[in-house]
């Protein structure tokens, strides 16, 4: 079950967090150009980096910047518990000076608190 979802700078959201802890199901609604999309396809792409899709240019595109502010990293990040374990899954990218293309400033997947895997500044 998803527990939460967190994303800044990423299209019309800026420091957006989603609590769905202890809820079965949650039913988004508002008006349009409100963010209920964007929260969609940040699932997609947590669900294609899942099934094994890993490159960024196939993930996020430079105009999903809020308000054009590439200056900011796109912060993705969600938490799902499974099998009584939480797991944290966090995602940043950045689109450097003279870049085309946006690059994985930051990558960390943590097991209750545990970090399994973590990298930075494109390593």
């Amino acid at each position: 079950m998803i527990q939460r979802l967190y994303i800044h700078n990423f299209r019309c959201l800026e420091n957006f967090e989603l609590s769905l802890k202890d809820l079965p199901s949650a039913l988004l609604i508002g008006k349009n150009g409100v963010g209920k999309s964007t929260i969609s396809d940040v699932l997609q792409i947590f669900q294609s980096i899942g099934r094994g899709k890993n490159r960024v240019r196939d993930l996020v595109k430079p105009k999903g910047f809020a308000r054009g502010r590439s200056d900011v990293p796109i912060r993705l990040e969600i938490e799902v518990l499974l099998q009584e374990k939480l797991y944290q899954y966090i995602l940043a990218f950045e689109l450097p000076k003279n870049f085309k293309g946006l690059r994985v400033s930051e990558e960390k997947l943590l097991v209750t608190g545990e970090p399994i895997y973590s990298r930075t500044q494109a390593q």
